[in-house]
């Protein structure tokens, strides 16, 4: 909510910085993320990171207790587990406050990620209380309305991203 910025690598190993809303440098929050990585978000207040590297097949939560001007630190590691997560978004509207996380896919021919691990399905987002860490709404792509078959391999679709319109009842 102060405008600032969080960047990481998709790459493991590679810091994850701060900048403020000119692009100046805040600093660094994490010295050297863990996993492949397409997505993370941030609580509002800025006091949690969540890094998605998909490759752990979890989410990390990192915290500072005050935020951008603090240190953070590996608070979680459990939070999504067997998840293979690329696209995470704080829901809008009547969604609002809630956190979805895309679980992945079980297609293993383009990167060799083991599948998604139950409960979890593949192609659907999953939305979390963060206080309680509980999963409270979900979301599935309709796969039935695909014009061609869902194989895996080069036409398998991928949940890498998402966002809600406004009013939080539609979901792009």
């Amino acid at each position: 909510s102060a405008g600032e910025m969080f960047t990481g690598h998709v790459l493991p190993g590679n810091p994850i910085k701060i900048w403020d809303n000119t692009f100046a440098g805040l600093g660094t929050a994490v010295a050297a993320s863990v996993g492949y990585s397409r997505t993370m978000e941030v609580s509002k207040d800025g006091n949690d990171i969540y890094w998605c590297g998909y490759s752990n097949k979890a989410v990390y939560i990192y915290h500072s207790d005050i935020g951008t001007l603090g240190t953070y630190t590996l608070k979680d590691s459990t939070f999504g587990k067997g998840m293979q997560v690329e696209s995470i978004g704080w829901g809008k509207g009547t969604q609002a406050g809630l956190l979805y996380m895309a679980s992945g896919t079980n297609d293993t021919t383009n990167y060799g990620n083991p599948p998604v691990e139950p409960p979890w399905k593949q192609l659907t987002w999953y939305a979390f209380n963060t206080t309680t860490k509980q999963q409270v709404d979900s979301l599935t792509w309709n796969t039935a309305a695909y014009p061609y078959p869902l194989t895996a391999g080069s036409n398998m679709p991928r949940p890498r991203g998402h966002d809600f319109s406004v009013s939080g009842d539609t979901i792009y």
